[in-house]
């Protein structure tokens, strides 16, 4: 057999996903048995199946390791799973809608907590808007925000963009088939992940929201923390006493006398955050809270105006 047919004969392996450390066992075995076979069936009479198994074995280990920086730091835990699709997200070919600039940040908690790399800078922030139907030509429904952050002091292409929406899809973009991909689980929660050349890219929904974020040259470490800081419940990252102070900073101590049962609201959905956690929320009218449930328990202080309440 010529060098050609070998070459083939490898190239006919599966190599669609990078995989991260956490599959690396098994798929060592699976893909270790697929090569002996292939050369099996190639007739290389003059190789001990044994021999090739551990040389095969130790190729396929040192090609994953390759790939993975050894300068990331992705912190997984046990149950994560880590899986670049080897696809490239294309446009959809819908209209880029109309961008006026915003303090999403202000809005979002935990817009505030993201791990972003401190070599990156936020440079532009916004909300997007789409026609609320066939005759609206001002652009009046809000359908996502969006984040840009750049590296500092460079001119290259080097953005990292989140994009976020309550909507059925992310403006201009078009993810393939999620059925035919293979999720990743990151921080416990399922993701879509894809990498093509330089840039890393991601899919997943959290709190009723579609986030999609794009980065270019970027580290695999950086871009799953980037992820996980956003599944991360910023209300588990503090203690009680922490969570009092801050509502404390934020409210005052002064003590609720309101009856709010009597406030009525228009009747619309309106999205919400609570001002300690930064939990996102929606309801069913326009009178929405202050705080969440959870942190107005923890806090012992009203859920609609932030106050404390007597006992």
């Amino acid at each position: 057999m010529n060098n050609r047919d070998l070459l083939k004969a490898i190239g006919d392996i599966d190599d669609k996903y990078l995989i991260e450390e956490n599959d690396v066992e098994e798929t060592n075995r699976i893909t270790a048995n697929k090569m002996v076979n292939i050369m099996r069936k190639l007739n290389l009479k003059y190789v001990a199946s044994a021999i090739l198994t551990i040389t095969i074995v130790s190729i396929f280990v040192f090609g994953v390791n390759k790939i993975k920086d050894p300068n990331n730091d992705i912190g997984t835990v046990q149950n994560d799973r880590i899986i670049f699709n080897n696809y490239k997200i294309e446009s959809s070919g819908d209209a880029a809608g109309k961008w006026i600039d915003a303090d999403v940040k202000s809005q979002f908690e935990f817009l505030n907590n993201m791990a972003i790399p401190e070599s990156y800078e936020l440079v532009r922030q916004g909300e997007i808007y789409e026609p609320a139907n066939s005759e609206d030509m001002d652009y009046t429904k809000l359908w996502q925000y969006s984040l840009i952050y750049d590296l500092k002091n460079t001119i290259q292409n080097n953005s990292i963009e989140i994009n976020f929406t309550r909507e059925n899809k992310i403006i201009s973009c078009l993810l393939p088939n999620e059925d035919e991909l293979p999720d990743s689980i990151v921080g416990g929660k399922k993701v879509k992940l894809f990498k093509m050349e330089n840039k890393a890219e991601a899919f997943f929904e959290y709190n009723g929201y579609k986030f999609y974020i794009k980065a270019h040259t970027i580290s695999e470490g950086d871009f799953i923390n980037l992820i996980k800081s956003i599944f991360t419940d910023n209300k588990n990252n503090l203690s009680e006493s922490q969570l009092k102070q801050k509502a404390s900073e934020i409210f005052g101590n002064d003590y609720c006398e309101t009856d709010h049962s009597l406030e009525v609201g228009g009747d619309a959905i309106t999205d919400w955050v609570c001002k300690i956690c930064g939990k996102m929320s929606s309801n069913s009218t326009t009178n929405v809270p202050e705080i969440c449930d959870g942190c107005a328990r923890t806090t012992e202080r009203c859920n609609k105006c932030g106050k404390l309440e007597r006992k």
